[in-house]
């Protein structure tokens, strides 16, 4: 597949998780598809998540955890079989009731018949972590610094 053709994928992708249509998203996706996110003490969606019944047991995870605001994926650079999304979120972890924002990156991996084959996060996985922590230092922020 060309770059524009995994680009326009992984706009799909993102679109349907912003609308929650995970059944949708799983069909671009492998059937062992890698989902790794940060490892990250509290955080219930955290960790490597594999297949496709792995994936959508992230997705009740992560909807049980997070209530998003805002989830901007903001930049998307296309190589080979990758593109590298830049992005920001902001929202809340349910557990706590703190709200956070933090800027991501996302590696997706495509295969030979164009399917997502693996997906890693990348982000400020201290900000995450106060803001699930039942007991947040004081002096500790749940806001990383934005660069606009």
């Amino acid at each position: 597949m060309n770059p524009n053709e995994i680009t326009a994928l992984t706009q799909r992708g993102y679109e349907l998780f912003g609308r929650g249509d995970f059944p949708a998203l799983l069909d671009l996706c492998a059937d062992d598809i890698e989902w790794v996110m940060p490892e990250i003490e509290g955080v219930p969606y955290a960790g490597t998540w594999s297949g496709k019944e792995g994936l959508m047991q992230f997705f009740a995870a992560f909807d049980a955890a997070i209530r998003t605001t805002r989830f901007e994926p903001r930049e998307m650079i296309a190589q080979g079989d990758k593109v590298i999304v830049l992005g920001y979120f902001a929202g809340e972890a349910k557990p706590t009731g703190r709200t956070f924002e933090n800027e991501w990156v996302n590696i997706h991996t495509y295969n030979q018949d164009g399917k997502l084959a693996r997906f890693q996060q990348f982000t400020n996985t201290t900000v995450t972590q106060a803001a699930f922590s039942p007991v947040a230092a004081q002096s500790q922020s749940t806001q990383a610094p934005m660069h606009h």
